[in-house]
């Protein structure tokens, strides 16, 4: 375990996405130049009669657009619980040492994986640590921008500044792309009475973590564009 390189899970949950966004976020993460990934979908597309045809398809997409890669994990969920559930759900699965947040209609980076997992490296070298499960970074954060539905056009650079509690407590600047590690995301976990603002209560929770189990150190900011 000492000599590994991390395995990042990357969680989707999705709901009656459209085709279009779908099959360009998953391609998002086939385009990976580091390759200990995972990618968790958790589908909460009912299948009941009006939507059963939508359920199919999606179930279709991913297959077809993953063709025999196994690192692509899809899930249909039993009944939509709402974000904070579906995510846990999709967290449920996840086998990495540390799990990325991702929206089904956002798009990675050809590094951006790497960014992560590079970060992760660098701070068990500081930290003298041996095994991954020992590594004292809980969160990892990167800037982002937007783009137009062609990938032609991209704007809105978002530059975050580093780590810093008083924007956080009034500001949920950190958002996506994200990174947590694994055992303190699958024990604080989303609850669902905040749905809408889930990432937010998850993210401070895990601050908070951080800083009382740590310091500001395990709390980390990639000044890279990582996703659009």
């Amino acid at each position: 375990e000492g000599a590994s390189i991390p395995k990042i899970t990357i969680v989707v949950p999705c709901y009656q996405t459209p085709e279009k966004y779908l099959v360009k976020m998953i391609q998002s993460v086939l385009d990976q130049s580091y390759g200990n990934w995972e990618l968790v979908i958790a589908d909460a597309t009912e299948t009941d009669h009006e939507n059963a045809q939508d359920a199919n398809q999606i179930a279709g997409i991913v297959a077809k657009t993953a063709a025999n890669d196994k690192r692509v994990i899809y899930h249909h969920l039993m009944c939509n619980g709402g974000i904070s559930d579906n995510t846990n759900s999709a967290i449920e699965l996840a086998t990495g040492d540390y799990i990325c947040l991702l929206d089904h209609d956002d798009l990675l980076t050809p590094d951006a994986i790497y960014e992560m997992a590079q970060t992760v490296l660098v701070r068990m070298k500081q930290s003298k640590c041996r095994k991954l499960s020992e590594c004292p970074l809980y969160l990892v954060y990167s800037d982002e921008d937007k783009c137009d539905g062609e990938e032609k056009r991209f704007y809105e650079p978002n530059r975050k500044p580093d780590f810093n509690l008083d924007y956080l407590l009034s500001n949920n600047y950190i958002c996506h792309f994200s990174m947590f590690r694994a055992d303190v995301l699958k024990s604080l976990r989303f609850r669902k009475k905040y749905d809408g603002a889930q990432d937010y209560d998850v993210i401070l929770r895990t601050c908070g973590a951080a800083l009382t189990q740590v310091n500001e150190a395990a709390i980390c900011h990639i000044p890279k564009v990582l996703y659009h």
